[in-house]
Parts: C-alpha cells; sequence; structure tokens
C-alpha cells in the first residue's frame, strides 16, 4: 500500500535541516611506505646461504607461517633431499605445519 505524501512531508523535512555531508570522496594519497613481504625476503635469504644448517634454520623460522611458497619450497627440499639432515628436517616440518587435509 502506497504511503499519502502528507506522511512522507516530515520526512524531506527533517533532511533538508540535516546539513548535507560527502560520504564519499577521493582517496587520500598513498603514503610512499614500502610494504616488506617477510617470507619473500626469507626466502630470498634461504636460497643465498651455502650452509645446510643456516638453510635449515631459515626453514624452521619461515615454516610457522604456512603460506604456499614454503610448502612449495620445503617440498623441493624434501624430494630433491641433497642432504640427510635437509631432508629430514623438510619432513618433519611439512608434517608439523603442513597437515594433509581429509
Amino acid at each position: 500500500m502506497p504511503r499519502p505524501f502528507t506522511a512522507t512531508l516530515p520526512l524531506f523535512a527533517m533532511l533538508a535541516l540535516v546539513p548535507a555531508q560527502a560520504i564519499a570522496g577521493p582517496p587520500e594519497r598513498p603514503s610512499g611506505r614500502m610494504v616488506l613481504d617477510e617470507v619473500v625476503d626469507g626466502l630470498r635469504k634461504y636460497r643465498k646461504e651455502e650452509d645446510d644448517a643456516k638453510r635449515i634454520a631459515w626453514l624452521r623460522r619461515l615454516a610457522p607461517t604456512r603460506d604456499p611458497r614454503v610448502a612449495s619450497v620445503l617440498e623441493d627440499c624434501a624430494a630433491e633431499g641433497l642432504t640427510s639432515d635437509c631432508w629430514a628436517a623438510a619432513s618433519e616440518l611439512l608434517k608439523r605445519h603442513y597437515p594433509p587435509r581429509p
């Protein structure tokens, strides 16, 4: 049932008394700050490292993030099995931080 015009008249009068405010406007300027992706930085340092013990330390630091990029590196390390320490650490980290889904 449509409302009669006289019923909506008080609503229009109230809206006329409210000062107009811009709800949307142009976005603020970008801050210019750089965003650091810690996983990318950690993986870069992992790949740059030549000592296996330090590489494993980087993997132990990155695995709790549960980032798929880290899982890919762990799978590569487990599959390649360059050293038994690297293979064991990668397998253990995969089991602990990336359990299979049912």
